[in-house]
């Protein structure tokens, strides 16, 4: 690992360089859509406190909230 250390990081720093693709903005779009719907669903509160069935309960929510998390991360997208 060592010996590759160089190598690994000077690829990560391209990588970082480059522009992300449009599968990848979508997917980063629909993951903050959800993280903002379930902060509002939670108000506030983090999802760490939650229980298991709290979080079942929240996963609940969000299914049927999954038309507005579409046009949320509609709008997230640049």
């Amino acid at each position: 690992m060592k010996m590759k250390s160089k190598m690994i990081a000077r690829k990560r720093a391209v990588a970082m360089n480059r522009k992300a693709s449009p599968e990848k903005l979508k997917k980063r779009a629909q993951k903050k859509a959800v993280d903002f719907v379930a902060k509002k669903i939670l108000k506030n509160k983090p999802r760490s406190e939650l229980g298991q069935a709290g979080r079942e309960a929240l996963e609940k929510k969000l299914k049927k909230k999954q038309s507005v998390i579409k046009k949320i991360a509609k709008k997230l997208l640049p």
